[in-house]
């Protein structure tokens, strides 16, 4: 594991505004606040937890996501190494639409997916294309 650099910056604010940053930091995987924070908040009101309401269960949705991310990344790195493992780009494909398809509906909307991150939906895909193959 000595390969692997892992840097946790801890934010245990409540507030949902985007916020610039680094939360992790694993091999070359960067998680930025932003895009974590997004996270939490999507899933926080997909399953009805509130910071406000219920800070105890946001705190530890807050832990269980960041340490899910970080285990995402660290497979990941090992799958790099493991020269056997292929990925068709059907399948990145696929799975890029079933992510931005969720988001949409989230959001409501692709313009609101576009005012959501600040880029047109083009370039949201061609974020996501590399974290998700």
């Amino acid at each position: 594991m000595k390969n692997f650099i892992i840097s946790l910056f801890f934010c245990f604010s409540f507030s949902e505004e985007i916020i610039d940053g680094v939360m992790a930091v694993v091999g070359d995987n960067i998680v930025t606040k932003g895009e974590f924070f997004y996270q939490l908040s999507t899933i926080a009101n997909q399953r009805g937890i509130s910071p406000y309401q219920t800070p105890l269960k946001y705190e530890r949705l807050e832990n269980a996501l960041l340490e899910d991310i970080i285990d995402r990344y660290v497979l990941l790195e090992y799958a790099k190494m493991d020269s056997n493992i292929v990925v068709d780009n059907d399948e990145v494909q696929l799975q890029l639409d079933n992510q931005i398809n969720m988001f949409i509906q989230s959001v409501g909307s692709i313009d609101s997916l576009e005012t959501t991150f600040g880029k047109p939906l083009q370039q949201i895909k061609a974020d996501y294309w590399e974290e998700i193959y």
